[in-house]
C-alpha cells in the first residue's frame, strides 16, 4: 500500500532495486516556486544560442501564403 509522506522522517513503502531493495525517507522538503533569473540564466542562454532566429523562418512561408 502506497502512502504519502507528510512530514520530515516518514519512512516510504520499500522499493526493489538489484540486489535488494531500498527503503526511502523523507529527508528535506522545498515549497514550489518560481526561479530566480540567476537559477536559470545559464539555461536560457544555452538554449537561445542554440537556435537560430531564422530557424522557423522555412515553415512559416508556405503557411503565410495559404499553401499549407
Amino acid at each position: 500500500m502506497s502512502r504519502t509522506a507528510r512530514g520530515y522522517g516518514d519512512v516510504g513503502d520499500k522499493t526493489p532495486i538489484q540486489n535488494g531493495f531500498a527503503i526511502p525517507m523523507l529527508a528535506d522538503r522545498k515549497e514550489p516556486r518560481d526561479a530566480d533569473f540567476d537559477e536559470v540564466k545559464a539555461q536560457v542562454l544555452t538554449s537561445s544560442s542554440s537556435k537560430s532566429p531564422f530557424a522557423g523562418r522555412g515553415d512559416a512561408k508556405p503557411i503565410a501564403s495559404g499553401a499549407a
